[in-house]
C-alpha cells in the first residue's frame, strides 16, 4: 500500500462500521422503549392500587362513621369515582356488638388495568344503642372507688408492716 491510500483510509468510517453502529444504536433504542413502557405500565398499576386503598379507606371511615349503613353491598359502583366498583361485606363475630367488616376497591371490568384492594376491620355494631352519659360516669366512678379502696389498702398495710 502506498502512503496516500493509508492516510485516505485513516481519515473516514467505512460504510459497514456506519450501518454496524446504526445497528447496535437502534438495537438500544428498542431495548430502551421497552424499558419506558414497562415503567409505565408498573406505574399506571401502583397509581390504581394507591386509588384502590384510599377509597376502601374512605368508605370504611364512613361505615364507621355511621354515614354509610353497615349492611353488605356486591360491586356498587363508586359515585365520585368512575370506573371503580366497591363491594361491602358485614359479618358478625363470636364477640357480642363486634362486627367484621370487609372494604374491596375494583377497577370496573370494562378498564384495562385491573386493580383490586380489600381493607379489613373490626368495630362496633352501629346498631347497638350507645351507653348513656349517667352508666359511663357510674362504672368509671366504681373504678376509682375499687382503686382508690386496694390502695389504701397498700398504703396500711406498708404502714403497719413498719411499726
Amino acid at each position: 500500500m502506498t502512503k496516500a491510500s493509508q492516510c485516505r483510509r485513516t481519515q473516514g468510517l467505512s460504510l459497514v462500521e456506519v450501518i454496524l453502529a446504526m445497528a447496535i444504536l437502534a438495537m438500544a433504542m428498542v431495548m430502551l422503549s421497552q424499558l419506558v413502557r414497562l415503567g409505565l405500565r408498573a406505574a399506571g398499576e401502583a397509581r390504581d392500587v394507591t386509588r384502590g386503598q384510599l377509597l376502601a379507606e374512605s368508605i370504611m371511615s364512613e361505615v364507621a362513621a355511621g354515614i354509610t349503613p353497615a349492611e353488605s353491598v356486591q360491586q356498587v359502583p363508586v359515585d365520585l369515582e368512575p370506573g371503580w366498583l366497591v363491594s361491602i361485606e358485614v359479618q358478625t363475630t363470636m364477640q357480642d356488638g363486634l362486627l367484621q367488616v370487609v372494604v374491596v376497591t375494583e377497577r370496573n371490568s370494562e378498564s384495562k388495568n385491573k386493580a383490586r384492594f380489600q381493607l379489613s376491620r373490626w368495630m362496633r355494631d352501629p346498631s347497638l344503642p350507645l351507653p348513656t352519659d349517667d352508666a359511663s360516669l357510674e362504672e368509671e366512678g366504681n373504678a376509682n372507688a375499687f382503686l382508690d379502696s386496694s390502695s389504701s389498702t397498700r398504703g396500711s398495710e406498708l404502714q403497719g408492716g413498719t411499726s
